[in-house]
């Protein structure tokens, strides 16, 4: 129908262009008909963003956004498309519950599409049979990620570019990037670059820097190439200049060999030998037609990211459970308050091992179909049955109704997580009173309930994320905002703009009476046939998580407190509950490089103090019950300090308090659930973990209001590849343009007089 109406239009109207208004990546082919004059994807605008829609289209305003996806031809080119969306869910056979089995491994969006160029696969025999391809990756991909056309033009000029390695007495050496420049663990890349306007119309230009590692056959999986650093130039005007500072630290490179696929004894993450290729792009497929836009760097010792580099902790695996016969390495998984927990990966299945997509060879391993429907066997007792609620022989339950201090929590604004106060001002409550803020809001609306003991004032949160929503607990009286999708924030590659549409929902809680935000969502766009894709930014781990953590800092700022949801692998929405709760089966490296990627870059770039986990099971755990992420991972590893609430609290298989509060889990999304839901109010176990969590939902809420109070406004923290300067004028382009319009005119006079002379001669 779309097709015909568009046909119909294109033979009555001279000028025709297509607005797209969807939340998803569509098959978008007869843009290509020649009658059709431009395409506009407009996303999800919200409120007001179709009003932007007609000053583009009159020209009033020059569009810069990029996508931050990949449109291709053909969805089923995807190589999480056959395990994806309503038809990609597979059953168990002798289990009432879904399953989704990752089987791309890493290789979603672009870094399917370009490591699958780059490996020849469009030009196989395999893909011309399956899809009719002709002309190899002109006739896949549409639109590359990052793609994005102007009405006016720019010139990229490198004016600096150099590694940044600082010394012992802690001064920064700057090396001049050469035609191979070494690098070092701790090294960052900076590249500045000038972009000049060089069109007729003011507008803005995204600098896009990418990088490309070094693979070896049946060793690490790597995307042939990756996104490591971007920026947005202010508006420039014609003839004028934006400088922009790109910077990215090489850790940025890094892979993780969950496997020990290189046989070296290491586990983790880490920097193999070779040579590193950067470009300047305008799209992940277009090198930028520029003097000097790319570089080779060497790393000829391989480098070891055994300790995390913002908080010092030990990274290992946390979901594998693997032997490298070869090299002797080995994992387990960190799963103590479960009866027994299964890899990420379904290696331990009873239904079979799990055919995972490799860049060894892709034709025999790619997923055209999600497999037939599988025994779950001992899942049942091993993970989905809810259990008697594990106790740990060495927990110490801590004091409660204490009256040794007389805090309340204005009184802790500012104190560091760690400090014994906090612990005080716990154990000035009961524990009923703990019981009560994990599990009651206070009132027929989302929120925490009241602590008057302590000055803990009643919470009240909303549904995200495009906004304030409260039509999911039935009460449609509130007036809200509608901001765009996050998916076209993210198009913007701005981050400032997402850091401003945070402050602005911050502003407006605050009006509204509102502390808390089931949003932003942070989890990725892992095919076209998410359902709620426009909940979410990008098929891009960086630019995911760089959008999502300025946009958490914003409302941050303005004392509003981000639930970033759904963390667990929750990028289907098709029977993620379904009553019992999917199982999802991914690597571990899938997991970390791709889908918890933008959470990560949310705590520790944007200190984020909320998360919402999932209805799904990360592997065979339930996600809210999951020690080796919530503890292990998010706040060992990465430093979160704050509160995980559930996502609706379904009870049943899918959530169990009790293991909850042992694996991380703080909060209950629910409705005054009675404190009586917890199974164990016994054991010590059980009155240390809810003293915890406790303690963090109060943190929580205390660091948000003291981040709103000392932050300094319009902050700009400099992350990673965005420094820009404001636009000045280039003077030395119209002397230039004189200059070559001189040496014209005298080339031309010298011409006319050569001929005349010739001719004169003949003559």
């Amino acid at each position: 129908r779309e097709e015909y109406m568009i046909n119909l239009v294109c033979e009555n109207f001279k000028n025709v262009v297509i607005v797209t208004n969807t939340g998803n990546p569509i098959e978008l082919g007869l843009a290509d008909d020649s009658r059709v004059g431009a395409v506009i994807n407009m996303g999800m605008p919200g409120t007001r963003g179709s009003i932007g829609i007609g000053r583009i289209l009159t020209g009033d305003v020059n569009p810069s956004g990029k996508l931050a996806d990949t449109w291709a031809y053909d969805l089923s080119t995807a190589a999480a498309y056959a395990t994806s969306g309503f038809e990609g869910v597979g059953r168990y056979t002798d289990l009432t519950a879904p399953y989704t089995e990752y089987r791309e491994n890493i290789y979603t969006g672009y870094y399917w599409y370009e490591t699958a160029d780059k490996e020849g696969f469009w030009d196989s025999d395999f893909a011309k049979k399956t899809w009719k391809i002709k002309n190899g990756y002109k006739d896949v991909v549409q639109y590359p990620f990052g793609f994005g056309l102007s009405y006016t033009n720019f010139e990229w000029l490198v004016t600096s570019a150099s590694l940044l390695r600082t010394a012992e007495d802690g001064t920064t050496e700057k090396i001049k990037l050469g035609k191979k420049a070494v690098i070092e663990q701790g090294d960052k890349i900076e590249i500045e670059v000038m972009v000049t306007n060089v069109g007729n119309v003011a507008g803005k230009d995204v600098v896009e820097l990418y990088y490309s590692a070094p693979y070896k056959k049946g060793g690490i999986e790597k995307s042939a190439i990756k996104l490591g650093a971007f920026a947005k130039t202010p508006e420039i005007k014609p003839g004028e200049f934006g400088k922009v500072t790109l910077t990215m630290d090489v850790e940025e490179m890094k892979s993780y060999d969950c496997y020990d696929k290189n046989d070296n004894g290491f586990m983790g993450y880490e920097l193999e030998q070779g040579d590193y290729e950067l470009s300047l792009r305008t799209d992940v497929h277009t090198e930028k037609d520029m003097e000097e836009g790319s570089y080779t760097l060497s790393v000829t010792d391989e480098i070891f990211y055994e300790y995390d580099t913002v908080t010092g902790e030990k990274v290992e695996n946390q979901f594998t459970t693997y032997t490298n016969s070869k090299s002797g390495a080995s994992s387990k998984i960190n799963e103590p308050f479960v009866t027994k927990a299964h890899s990420l990966d379904g290696s331990e299945n009873e239904g079979g091992e799990i055919k995972y997509l490799t860049r060894e060879n892709f034709i025999d391993t790619f997923p055209l179909e999600k497999g037939a429907n599988r025994a779950a066997g001992n899942l049942k007792t091993d993970s989905y049955d809810v259990v008697t609620p594990i106790a740990d022989p060495n927990a110490v339950a801590p004091k409660f109704n204490s009256k040794d201090t007389e805090y309340i929590l204005d009184d802790l604004k500012g104190i560091p997580y760690d400090d014994e106060m906090w612990n005080d001002l716990v154990s000035q409550l009961t524990f009923e009173e703990c019981c009560k803020v994990i599990t009651v809001t206070g009132g027929n609306s989302f929120g925490t309930t009241a602590l008057d003991k302590i000055g803990k004032k009643r919470t009240i949160d909303a549904d995200g994320p495009c906004g304030f929503n409260n039509n999911v607990i039935g009460k449609n009286d509130l007036k809200a905002v509608n901001y765009p999708c996050d998916t076209v924030i993210a198009q913007t590659w701005n981050w400032y703009i997402a850091y401003e549409v945070g402050a602005s929902l911050g502003i407006e809680g605050a009006a509204l009476g509102i502390q808390g935000w089931y949003g932003p969502g942070g989890n990725l766009h892992r095919s076209a046939m998410g359902g709620r894709n426009f909940e979410y930014y990008s098929e891009d781990g960086l630019l995911a998580g760089t959008i999502c953590a300025y946009h958490v800092l914003g409302a941050k700022k303005e004392g509003l407190l981000a639930y970033i949801k759904h963390i667990g692998a929750n990028e289907d929405d098709k029977d993620r509950a379904a009553g019992t709760g999917a199982y999802k089966w991914l690597t571990e490296q899938a997991m970390r490089e791709n889908y918890l990627k933008p959470f990560e870059w949310a705590v520790k770039v944007g200190k984020a103090n909320g998360l919402m986990g999932s209805v799904t099971r990360t592997g065979g755990v339930r996600s809210t019950g999951s020690y080796a992420m919530l503890t292990a991972i998010v706040r060992n590893e990465w430093g979160f300090r704050g509160t995980v609430i559930t996502d609706y609290y379904c009870g049943g298989t899918i959530n169990d308090i009790d293991e909850g509060v042992r694996a991380g889990n703080t909060q209950v999304l629910h409705t005054d659930k009675s404190p009586s839901l917890f199974d164990d109010r016994t054991s010590a176990t059980a009155k240390a973990c809810i003293f915890k969590a406790a303690k963090d939902i109060l943190f929580a809420q205390s660091d948000v209001a003291y981040y709103s109070e000392t932050a300094p406004d319009k902050e700009n923290t400099g992350i990673t590849g965005t420094r820009t300067e404001i636009s000045v004028f280039a003077w030395w382009v119209p002397v230039l343009i004189g200059v070559d319009v001189l040496s014209a005119a005298l080339m031309g006079f010298w011409i006319f007089l050569a001929i005349r002379k010739a001719k004169m001669q003949a003559a």
